[in-house]
């Protein structure tokens, strides 16, 4: 079996760190590595530095630039992200990790339970809305009312999900622009459009504190869930787009009115279509990354969708990270 880098970002609070590092560590399989990436001061009071790696960071550093930093750090070609405040138990990496012996697979989505009530659904999978949002599959549903099949889907939840890290290094990893919130679902389009699968794995489960959230202030939120929607509207048609994209908003400001989270909504939506012409490069960079899969179309497909053109493997139609960064068919991370 491949080997497991695991990464847990410190990006918030150190006791929901220490609690998702603690339940890796006593569940954790054989022939894995832990990272925690710490963008504060971090005393390391249970010294676990011979069990676990540390990677600092600039303090202040954001969620998305830890997880990063952390990918840097990995050792193992299938990389598992673990957001603090989830927890897992035995067994939880063997289900989805056979999933990568298939090389189409890029990325395998756990089911996210909840913590305090292990029958009730967080997330199985991401959708992405043609208006710019996303969703999170069966969230809010029971347990039993999930199919016990793996099946596709759009991508894994940002809370926690496993990847191949040859396929992160060519899609560009975790994109800064579209910040935490939106970054997996921006991450998970892009692996689609490299020609890979997503697959959700129903007995691969991690528990999640319903309280999560990742809080970067109206404004930051909006300007970011614009710049996701102008990042992908060409490739899902942009005069289908558009009206929903425009229905959207009037209702996302209609429903915080007369609040004053309003006025910020409408700030972040006018400064995030003002940064229309910065996706150029992102364009261009999914350009090649389709012209290499051999799809015949520009579309991303549904989460469910029958895809054409998949190739057998994705490492038989994109180069590796390091040649195609050298030959600079491949941007620099930002």
């Amino acid at each position: 079996m491949q080997r497991l880098s695991i990464i847990i970002p410190l990006t918030g609070s150190v006791q929901r760190m220490e609690d998702s590092l603690v339940s890796v560590l006593e569940n954790r399989p054989d022939n894995c590595q832990i990272v925690v990436v710490l963008n504060e001061v971090y005393a390391d009071p249970y010294d676990l530095k011979d069990e676990v790696r540390f990677v600092y960071t600039p303090i202040g550093c954001s969620p998305v630039e830890c997880l990063n930093r952390g990918i840097d750090a990995a050792e193992g070609q299938i990389v598992h992200v673990l957001t603090p405040g989830t927890e897992v138990s035995p067994g939880w990496t063997e289900a989805a990790l056979a999933h990568f012996e298939d090389r189409r697979v890029s990325a395998v989505a756990p089911l996210i339970l909840r913590r305090d009530d292990p029958h009730r659904v967080v997330s199985a999978g991401l959708e992405y809305c043609r208006g710019g949002s996303f969703r999170r599959t069966a969230q809010g549903s029971q347990l039993a009312g999930i199919p016990h099949q793996a099946r596709s889907t759009l991508g894994p939840d940002m809370l926690a999900g496993f990847y191949r890290k040859s396929a992160l290094d060519l899609v560009d990893r975790f994109c800064g622009e579209t910040g935490a919130a939106y970054s997996a679902v921006d991450l998970a389009m892009k692996l689609q459009h490299a020609g890979s699968e997503c697959v959700f794995e129903p007995d691969s489960r991690v528990y999640a504190h319903e309280s999560i959230t990742i809080n970067e202030g109206v404004v930051l939120e909006t300007l970011q869930a614009e710049r996701l929607f102008w990042r992908w509207a060409p490739s899902q048609g942009l005069l289908g787009s558009l009206p929903i994209h425009a229905f959207a908003i009037c209702w996302h400001v209609f429903r915080a009115f007369p609040r004053p989270s309003m006025t910020g909504r409408i700030v972040g939506r006018f400064l995030g279509l003002c940064g229309i012409g910065l996706h150029g490069r992102h364009y261009r960079h999914m350009a090649q990354l389709r012209g290499r899969s051999g799809s015949a179309t520009a579309h991303v497909p549904a989460p469910h969708a029958p895809r054409t053109s998949v190739p057998d493997s994705i490492d038989s139609v994109l180069p590796s990270a390091d040649s195609a960064r050298s030959s600079g068919s491949v941007p620099p991370r930002r």
